[in-house]
Parts: structure tokens; sequence; C-alpha cells
């Protein structure tokens, strides 16, 4: 009777050793899961735009551009896809602030999308050695494919306009669906942090 408590126990003891050491091997196969997802998410090719080479998020492509964009890409493959893109456009002369005409004459080209709204404007964002004006903006993507049944999708963005020289300004944009919007607006850190400037 002792033999067989003393065996139970001992069985006991070693479950709950098993059940500690499940536990921790799946812990650890979270943390490294995430590392993973973390690191590849995070992951960055270098791209040529004119005569920059910059940091693009990997596994996007590059779209067909004409000026003023010089550089676009996107995510491969979703219904409304996540873009970063790179535009350079004369700088309005004789203008108090010509960074400010530079974004009116952006929210007028944009005009046609549903619902375009600016949710914000602050006009000294430091990007590098450079001041930006930052604005955030949102409108609604509707897909054009008549074969894809989707509801529309709330776009949020961001504009940095960049002076770059004394005839010029560089209009760094990104848009992605709501939802990826954290995701997106890392990636774009990125692509900022990489500007000439």
């Amino acid at each position: 009777m002792v033999a067989q408590t003393h065996t139970q126990q001992l069985r006991a003891r070693r479950d709950r050793w098993v059940n500690w050491l499940v536990v921790a091997v799946f812990l650890v196969a979270l943390v490294i899961g995430w590392g993973v997802k973390s690191a590849a998410e995070s992951r960055a090719v270098r791209c040529e735009a004119g005569n920059m080479v910059l940091s693009c998020p990997a596994g996007w492509v590059r779209a067909k551009v004409e000026p003023p964009v010089i550089l676009r890409v996107e995510e491969r493959v979703a219904p409304f896809r996540s873009a970063i893109s790179l535009e350079e456009r004369p700088l309005p002369k004789d203008m108090p602030k010509p960074l400010l005409a530079v974004q009116q004459a952006l929210t007028l080209e944009r005009a046609g999308w549903v619902a375009y709204r600016i949710l914000s404007l602050e006009e000294a964002v430091p990007v590098g050695k450079r001041t930006a004006m930052r604005v955030t903006f949102a409108y609604v993507e509707t897909n054009p494919n008549p074969f894809l049944e989707t509801l529309p999708v709330v776009m949020h963005g961001e504009d940095y306009i960049l002076p770059a020289g004394e005839d010029k300004v560089q209009v760094a944009t990104f848009v992605a669906a709501q939802e990826n919007y954290p995701l997106v607006a890392a990636r774009f850190a990125a692509f900022l942090r990489s500007l000439p400037g």
C-alpha cells in the first residue's frame, strides 16, 4: 500500500514536470514564431528612383508610373493594395507658404476620390535633416472589378511634403486599408529615413 502511494506520487510529480515542459516549449515556439514574423514583415530591399536609392518593403511590386510620380511600390496581392509613392513637383514661386500650396494642389487633384477628407495637417515635422509638412487623410476605396464582391474599404494615408532644393519639392505618400495602417506606417517610416538630404 505504501509502495503504491509512493509510485502514484512519483507519477504525479513526473506528470507535473511534463506539463510544465510542454508549456515552456509552447511559449518558446510562440516567441520564435513572433520573431520570424516580425523579421519577415520588416524586411526591406533597395530600389532606385531617379538618382536615389531608397528602402522599399520586401515583396512589394514596383508599379508603372508617370511624372510627377518617380516611384510607386504596392503590395503584391490584395483587393485594396497598400502603396508607397514618391513624387517630385516644382516648388511654387512667390508664395508665402509654398508647401501649403502643394498640399492644396494635391487636395484638388484628389477631389474625385470618394469621401476624401484631410484628418490633420502639421507644418513642421522633422524628416532627417529636413522639415516636412505632414498631412493625414482618409477616403473610401471601391473595387472596380465587377467579378469580385467586396465591400468598400476605408483607406488611410499620409503625405510628407519636403523641400528638395530651391526649385522642387518631394511628396512621399502611403495609403493602406484602415486595418493595415500601423504595419504600413512602420514600413513607410523606413522609406522616409532612406530619403537623401
